[in-house]
């Protein structure tokens, strides 16, 4: 923790172990796979969603190309879902 004036500034990590845990807990593990797999989840959405653009494709062609429905293909790229 940080004193400015009469504020206090806090850290995420300080944060974070207050209200999940502290790194090595069983909480904090969880918590630290979700938000890495989250992000992975986006990363591979956004390469997704750039190639799409790259060939000039909508999300409905993308989705016809390869057997889903434009939501689905939304939902991708978003970071929300993975799976096909």
């Amino acid at each position: 923790m940080k004193q400015l004036g009469n504020m206090k500034l806090y850290t995420l990590d300080e944060v974070t172990d207050e209200l999940i845990g502290k790194k090595g807990s069983a909480d904090r593990d969880e918590f630290d796979n979700n938000i890495e797999e989250a992000l992975h989840a986006y990363k591979i959405g956004e390469a997704i969603k750039k190639a799409r653009i790259m060939q000039n494709l909508t999300q409905e062609e993308l989705g016809k190309r390869i057997g889903v429905q434009r939501a689905q293909i939304s939902r991708i790229e978003k970071g929300y879902s993975i799976s096909i």
